[in-house]
């Protein structure tokens, strides 16, 4: 079973299509999706992780802090939380990865989950950040257990589209 990867720049709308492609599984969720804050006085950008499933927690999960050149990254919450939250992906569920991007680049406990999960028996979501200039992004976009699909404004519908049947034909081998 193939995983899906979506590939795109940022803005592109990587997290809403795999947020509307969610609307249609019935699958346990497991993993997790990020999300960037606006920008505070000092220019900088906080970025967090959420379970994917949309559980509460009282965690900490601040992954790092970004402007346009400097990154601030906790690896210790990808390799804490982000990793467990895909390893703790429910057997015959989904999981979900919004985004694999170069923050994560050398948290090793979390690069591991992220791989370790491409390998097993339960299917990948995932957005990632068009970096294939990091090595660990080039890693994950060359393996041959998934399929990556680029997204930009000019595709959106259309890829939408392609991968309905994917996510409809998931929910059916695993459901019934």
């Amino acid at each position: 079973m193939n995983n899906i990867l979506i590939l795109g720049e940022r803005g592109a709308g990587k997290s809403t299509l795999i947020a509307n492609l969610l609307k249609l599984n019935r699958l346990p969720v497991g993993g997790f999706l990020t999300r960037r804050d606006a920008a505070g006085p000092d220019g900088f950008h906080e970025v967090r992780i959420y379970p994917a499933d949309g559980m509460p927690f009282k965690e900490d999960n601040l992954v790092g802090r970004c402007d346009s050149r400097i990154h601030d990254v906790n690896l210790d919450v990808f390799n804490g939380l982000g990793a467990r939250l895909i390893r703790e992906t429910p057997p015959g569920g989904l999981i979900v990865m919004d985004e694999i991007g170069f923050m994560e680049s050398e948290a090793q406990e979390f690069t591991n989950a992220v791989l370790e999960a491409l390998d097993g028996p339960v299917p990948v979501l995932a957005a990632v950040k068009n970096r294939v200039d990091v090595p660990f992004i080039k890693l994950v976009l060359s393996r041959n257990d998934s399929t990556v699909y680029w997204l930009d404004e000019n595709c959106r519908e259309a890829l939408h589209d392609e991968l309905v049947p994917l996510i409809l034909k998931w929910n059916m081998l695993k459901i019934s």
